[in-house]
């Protein structure tokens, strides 16, 4: 989505193509007062009129660029390389914490790849490496491929992911321990939709947070209500503006 800043600097450049065109489209027509009219067109009253209907359909366009995309949930996985060298549309084995390798060693026959047809484990799943990503602040620089040692962005592992995992082009590699945080999720509450008929936008909204917030936690009791756990009131107010985000 776009910003207001970029919504701004894009209809003054709108505005300066459509000054330009109009100045030389009057000289085309009147050769002889091209140098009186070059500079004052942008400021006459005729072309007001078009020039706001211009900067309408402009405004226009960005509202509707930014609603389509407010649909589209983007993961991108903090991830780093610790041997080897990751490239973009390789296939790779995506192992859970609790994932046991003997289980995958006594299933797979010897010197299977991720291409072939492999049985079901637990904690594992097979996917592509859709994008791999250069994290430069807020922008996002995509690569081919990146090597052992450095810190990237993977993308198109939402579906793979519970907060954290671990990559391979091997079944028999031991997955990481999942991450210990110092902070245990201790503040509780229980977080319902303003109006009923957004239940489902609530539930799909803390789904998503569960999966991309480390330290927070989301219960259902058997009440039916919604609970979420976090790690203190600062933490809380965050995971709530994403909620409403």
């Amino acid at each position: 989505p776009l910003t207001q800043e970029e919504i701004s600097q894009r209809r003054e450049l709108a505005r300066q193509r459509h000054a330009e065109r109009q100045a030389a489209n009057q000289s085309a027509e009147s050769p002889g007062s091209a140098d009186a009219g070059g500079t004052s067109t942008p400021a006459a009253p005729a072309s007001g009129g078009v020039t706001d209907a211009l900067c309408a359909q402009t405004e226009a366009l960005s509202v509707r660029t930014t609603v389509e995309d407010e649909n589209k949930e983007h993961f991108v996985a903090f991830a780093r390389v610790y041997s080897g060298v990751v490239r973009k549309g390789q296939k790779v084995f995506v192992l859970g914490p609790k994932y046991d390798p003997s289980l995958a060693l006594r299933a797979f026959p010897e010197g299977c790849s991720v291409a072939d047809a492999l049985p079901s484990i637990p904690h594992m799943a097979c996917c592509s490496v859709d994008n791999l990503y250069l994290l430069m602040g807020r922008e996002l620089e995509e690569l081919d491929e990146v090597p052992s040692g450095n810190v990237l962005g993977i993308g198109g592992m939402e579906e793979f992911i519970l907060k954290s995992a671990t990559i391979s082009t091997s079944p028999a590699c031991p997955p990481f321990t999942p991450l210990n945080f110092e902070a245990t999720p201790i503040v509780r509450v229980a977080v319902e939709p303003k109006h009923p008929s957004e239940m489902q936008k609530l539930v799909r909204g803390m789904r998503l947070l569960n999966q991309a917030d480390p330290c927070a936690e989301v219960l259902i009791q058997e009440t039916g209500e919604h609970v979420l756990v976090t790690a203190g009131e600062v933490h809380l107010q965050r995971c709530l503006d994403d909620l409403r985000e």
